[in-house]
């Protein structure tokens, strides 16, 4: 809960929901049900998750994600340096149950040469990480956050890139147990974010960002390859609701 509550009073988006606010009452709808739900924004900066956690300590409807949601995030956030905000944003990140998931990039970025014997291991990490986040959805009752596009969008902020598999993996493997319902979330920082590379530190954080919820829809497939062509129109909308108000924020 430290987590929330400090990111909530630091990031401060403007938040609308889906038909009127409607999507509102049927997040609510879900919950009650007992349905686990997949957060699921657009990626433009590492702020992201962040802005996400404010949306949900802001937004009463969303309360019942703190403390029972989980975040794949990748390594980096767990080890950023004391200059970039990095105990606290640690300790934040910590007590929103993040994951850390290694990339094959993440290695190849660090320079270690991806081998056949590299690959097999990621592979079999990854099998392993998504049996603990399938456990986590439908045994410990949790719900999940995730940046389906897999990386940041370094080129064009107004349009989702192509979405990665992995997460829908994960969801089609829970649904073979439980209900689960995506709820798509645009996210737009008034324009093209400055810098894609660097965590904005949070006192240093100055954009305006308009993030907008989506209708939530139960996931009826067992195929992420499916999936993913479903999610992703879902989250385009969304984005473009969210680009469409800062635009017209700015220009009022």
């Amino acid at each position: 809960m430290f987590g929330h509550a400090v990111l909530g009073r630091v990031y401060k988006p403007t938040i609308s929901f889906a038909e009127d606010g409607a999507a509102k009452e049927a997040i609510s709808q879900e919950f009650s049900a007992g349905t686990r739900l997949v957060i699921s924004p657009n990626h433009l900066t590492e702020d992201d998750q962040y802005v996400i956690v404010s949306v949900v300590q802001r937004e009463e409807v969303l309360h019942p994600l703190r403390g029972h949601t989980f975040i794949p995030s990748k390594p980096s956030l767990f080890t950023r340096p004391l200059r970039q905000g990095g105990p606290i944003l640690r300790r934040m990140i910590d007590g929103l149950g993040a994951i850390p998931i290694v990339r094959l990039e993440d290695l190849d970025r660090q320079g270690i040469v991806i081998t056949p014997e590299i690959e097999e291991l990621h592979r079999k990490a990854m099998l392993r990480a998504d049996e603990i986040q399938v456990s986590k959805l439908v045994e410990q009752r949790n719900h999940m956050a995730g940046f389906w596009e897999g990386t940041r969008n370094r080129e064009d902020h107004t349009k989702v890139q192509r979405l990665k598999k992995g997460i829908g993996y994960t969801v089609c493997k829970a649904t073979e147990d439980v209900d689960v319902s995506i709820v798509p979330v645009g996210i737009c920082y008034g324009g093209k974010p400055t810098d894609y590379k660097k965590l904005a530190v949070p006192h240093k954080y100055t954009p305006h960002v308009h993030v907008h919820i989506g209708m939530p829809f139960r996931v009826e497939t067992t195929s992420p390859e499916e999936l993913v062509q479903v999610v992703h129109p879902a989250i385009q909308g969304c984005v473009d609701v969210a680009v469409n108000a800062s635009m017209v924020r700015a220009a009022s």
